[in-house]
């Protein structure tokens, strides 16, 4: 593993720690975002759930697994922040509501939907606060606890290679006064005693005018331990339904960001439509949850990177009918 583990990592299985509350104090709310957690009795509900399950892992730890701990939060909540700022500087309870629940349950060690599978997965956290010449790493995953079966232990060998695969924290190739920067989001967004399916995003700045992200996936049949592909998944007639339906979503987002749609250009409906075909066929692609199942694009796959990423989505009611493998059925 090239990265360090002198730079605190803390890998843990959450059962029984203690509660101690740590959550947004209303009375001292502040920030646009803040306040509009505060106004919003689900968000706030969501925010002092998450409060709980960060002291029960804090209270777990030791002092230097918890230090990463403490860096992943604050740069969580950053990213809330960020990431849920509405316009006109307006908190939005919603996206916050969202992204809350989803660390809660990364925090409590559980899949993001699907009933789970005790004795369930460990949150792991690789953080390394870079300075001049170095990477600022950022590390959150999930592996599972006792991987017992096949599909577990398959699981926990890809996140390692995930692992594996960042970057040392020291490179000659980094200038002395400059820090680069690397992400590593994985979250398990559906697992049962069958099937589990996760999906890691990447952020790396490397020099250059920008950084760059990219989002996979993987699902595994937890009995065998099989890799899932589309046609391990899908029934032989899904594909041209699937395409022309996540084609139909790609296009009405391009007209709301604003998107090029020069026919001769790079982003034109012809080259989207073969991209979206790619992407539906990949299942790499693909993250299933307990209501819907979703196809990820990466900045520049079907848009510019002004753009940003793309997503279509399939109701469970509208996907299941089409799957050969049911992963929601027992």
């Amino acid at each position: 593993m090239r990265l360090s583990l002198s730079f605190a990592l803390a890998a843990v299985f959450l059962g029984g720690a203690g509660h101690g509350a740590l959550a947004l104090d209303c009375a001292r709310a502040s920030a646009p975002l803040e306040k509009a957690i505060c106004a919003d009795p689900a968000a706030q509900a969501a925010d002092d759930g998450m409060g709980k399950a960060y002291a029960a892992l804090a209270a777990s730890l030791s002092p230097a697994h918890r230090g990463a701990l403490i860096i992943s939060q604050r740069r969580w909540i950053e990213l809330r922040g960020n990431l849920c700022s509405g316009e006109k500087d307006q908190g939005d309870a919603a996206c916050a509501l969202k992204m809350t629940r989803e660390r809660e349950a990364f925090l409590s060690g559980r899949p993001e939907s699907g009933p789970g599978a005790p004795p369930g997965f460990a949150a792991l956290f690789v953080q390394h606060v870079g300075k001049d010449g170095e990477y600022d790493i950022g590390v959150d995953a999930l592996k599972y606890v006792d991987p017992a079966r096949k599909g577990e232990a398959a699981f926990n060998a890809r996140i390692d290679k995930l692992l594996k695969d960042a970057p040392a924290i020291r490179d000659k190739d980094i200038p002395k006064d400059r820090t680069y920067t690397y992400f590593l989001d994985v979250a398990a967004t559906y697992a049962s005693d069958k099937f589990v399916s996760a999906k890691a995003f990447v952020y790396e700045y490397s020099g250059g005018a920008h950084g760059n992200s990219g989002t996979s996936a993987f699902a595994f049949d937890v009995a065998s331990g099989r890799e899932l592909k589309f046609d391990d998944m899908f029934a032989a007639d899904a594909r041209t339904r699937l395409v022309d339906g996540c084609f139909a979503q790609i296009e009405a987002q391009r007209r709301e960001k604003g998107g090029d749609d020069d026919p001769s250009g790079p982003f034109g409906p012809d080259a989207i439509k073969k991209s979206v075909g790619e992407g539906v066929a990949d299942l790499s692609q693909w993250s299933f949850y307990a209501d819907r199942g979703a196809v990820n694009f990466d900045p520049y796959a079907v848009g510019s990177y002004a753009e940003g990423s793309y997503s279509c989505e399939f109701p469970l009611d509208v996907l299941k009918p089409l799957l050969k493998y049911d992963y929601v059925s027992p």
